[in-house]
C-alpha cells in the first residue's frame, strides 16, 4: 500500500499547522461578511443572541 500519495498526509507538523491557520483566517474574514448580509437580507428575522456593536464589525448600522 502506497501511503505517499495520501492527499490528506501532510510533509510536516508545520504545513498542517499552516493549512489550519489559514483556514481560520478565511472563517474569521468571512464572518463580518455573512452578519452584514444576513442584516440585509433578514433584518427582522428574530436573533436569541444580539452581537454587540455590530456596526464596528461589519461597517454599517444594526438593527
Amino acid at each position: 500500500m502506497d501511503l505517499g500519495r495520501d492527499p490528506l498526509r501532510f510533509q510536516s507538523r508545520q504545513s498542517l499547522v499552516g493549512l489550519v491557520t489559514s483556514a481560520t483566517a478565511i472563517m474569521y474574514a468571512f464572518a463580518p461578511v455573512s452578519l452584514r448580509a444576513l442584516r440585509l437580507r433578514d433584518p427582522d428575522r428574530p436573533r436569541p443572541y444580539r452581537l454587540p456593536a455590530p456596526q464596528m464589525r461589519t461597517g454599517h448600522a444594526g438593527r
